[in-house]
């Protein structure tokens, strides 16, 4: 997707929004003081991504070629046989590329993680649904205190051109599931673009073997009460192929997870958790959900701020009704 294009965008709630993804324009905003989104991208961030992948060789180049500098490139690839390491290793020489071994999303991503060597991780599909362009935002936070981002589709500002009605209300049945369980305020649980601090995997505690380990990310961070913060993100069309998510199969793992975490962690990291807080509430537009989230990173005190333990919480403000999310 290139910066000027301005798809409809489908919001958990069925909502629609014409959205402008100008990186360029927000971004410069939001880092001013800091890096431009400019030199961001010609610099080499901190960050390893770690990508896992299943016979992605039509995806995986569009995404790499659309990727910032990043000082690691993790792929993990699940035994391809369409030649998708031949494309990672045309298309980014320097990537470290591992077989998989079982198989699952889970495991895969496990995998890349132990590798990882940045000081920051993103975690993002190969099939070309997640915008590259928005990893300098991720790192931004990041680098702001925050311990964990996570992109939300459901944030005022993010969104999905990929959202059937079936997907849509499983999605928000899930969220409502999660925060009347966990007590946050959460607007997207299984969107798997997420980034944190390397230096935290010891207390997520991750075991999951397929797409569940997104929403495992999530909730452990939850309970060892991690500075977290979401970010609007667009979730486009997968480039080519089919998705290899089973809607009802792969739901009903991720339903089980969230119960599971938050009644059966039977975990090490259980015993070093926080208390479970509100996040924070979703703002009017992208631009100033961000700027929010900087300003409140650096400067944590502010009146405006409400801080309980080591989670934030931002006051809500009022949409209107076409803006309103879950």
């Amino acid at each position: 997707m290139t910066s000027t294009q301005q798809p409809r965008l489908t919001s958990l709630d069925g909502g629609a929004d014409h959205v402008s993804r100008s990186r360029v324009e927000d971004l410069d905003r939001i880092l001013a003081g800091s890096l431009s989104v400019g030199e961001q991208q010609a610099a080499v961030l901190p960050v390893s991504i770690v990508i896992p992948t299943w016979n992605e060789a039509e995806n995986i180049g569009h995404v790499l070629r659309a990727m910032p500098a990043v000082e690691q490139l993790v792929i993990v690839d699940a035994d391809s046989d369409d030649g998708t390491a031949d494309v990672v290793r045309e298309t980014h020489p320097e990537a470290t590329i591992l077989l998989q071994k079982p198989s699952g999303k889970g495991n895969a991503t496990r995998a890349g993680l132990e590798v990882a060597s940045a000081e920051f991780v993103i975690c993002m599909d190969a099939d070309g649904s997640m915008d590259p362009g928005e990893i300098p935002a991720f790192v931004a936070l990041l680098q702001q205190g925050f311990d964990m981002v996570k992109g939300s589709r459901g944030a005022v500002g993010g969104g999905s051109t990929d959202f059937t009605p079936l997907r849509r209300a499983g999605n928000r049945s899930l969220v409502m599931a999660y925060n009347a369980l966990f007590g946050t305020r959460l607007t997207d649980i299984t969107f798997g673009y997420i980034g944190f601090r390397r230096d935290i995997l010891p207390q997520l505690g991750l075991y999951a073997t397929g797409f569940e380990i997104e929403v495992q990310m999530v909730a452990h961070s939850a309970l060892a009460g991690l500075r977290f913060a979401e970010l609007p993100s667009t979730e486009a069309d997968r480039i080519s192929g089919e998705s290899h998510l089973s809607t009802w199969g792969d739901g009903k793992r991720v339903l089980a997870t969230i119960v599971k975490s938050r009644f059966q962690p039977g975990r090490e990291w259980w015993r070093h958790r926080g208390a479970v807080r509100p996040v924070y509430d979703v703002l009017p537009t992208q631009v100033e959900a961000l700027e929010a989230a900087l300003a409140l990173a650096a400067t944590p005190e502010a009146g405006a701020v409400e801080r309980r333990g080591a989670a934030v919480r931002l006051p809500r403000q009022r949409v209107a009704p076409t803006d309103a999310r879950l």
